[in-house]
């Protein structure tokens, strides 16, 4: 990718948790997430990683080069690339965050139907109907998915469109007829 260089982190995914003013960072090399105080630059909890602060309720379960764009209060969506499992399937995983007690908790997930591994990019949003958007970047394919798991819908563009991150635009989800 860059020959010259020699990236330790990758950081590709920057939110802002404006009820805390704060900034959280997923490292996709590290394995992490870091928690950071926007103001002092502090950090307050580092998730995964080799600074790891949070105790997994099944060993094993965390994220490995992933994504994440979705994150609320006690809980996140991350999309998981898997690239350092065994089983190398991506897709998505949702986490219950105990931020106080550092606990970390899986509690939904939905990987490819077909078992591939993507090696780059990959989003989730959680819907305001309870459902997930998933994009499958190096397949050019949208998808929403219920919490029982079922597609709902599909659009695929074909593997020469990658889609990155995306955002859920309302008024094109419900059109008049």
């Amino acid at each position: 990718f860059m020959p010259q260089a020699n990236e330790w982190i990758h950081a590709n995914s920057l939110l802002y948790v404006e009820e805390e003013d704060a900034l959280l960072v997923m490292g996709r090399y590290t394995d992490s997430l870091t928690k950071i105080d926007r103001q002092t630059g502090e950090v307050i909890w580092n998730m995964g990683g080799p600074f790891n602060e949070f105790t997994e309720l099944v060993p094993g379960s965390l994220f490995t080069h992933a994504h994440m764009s979705d994150f609320w209060g006690d809980g996140m969506l991350v999309f998981d690339n898997a690239d350092h499992k065994s089983d190398e399937t991506s897709g998505v995983v949702e986490y219950r965050v105990d931020q106080q007690a550092k606990t970390l908790e899986r509690v939904w997930e939905y990987r490819d139907p077909l078992g591939r591994n993507m090696t780059r990019l990959g989003d989730a949003r959680r819907l305001d109907n309870g459902n997930t958007l998933v994009v499958w970047t190096d397949y050019g394919a949208l998808e929403e998915v219920n919490p029982a798991g079922e597609r709902v819908w599909r659009a695929q563009a074909g593997a020469d469109f990658k889609v990155g991150r995306t955002l859920w635009i309302e008024d094109l989800y419900r059109l008049d007829p």
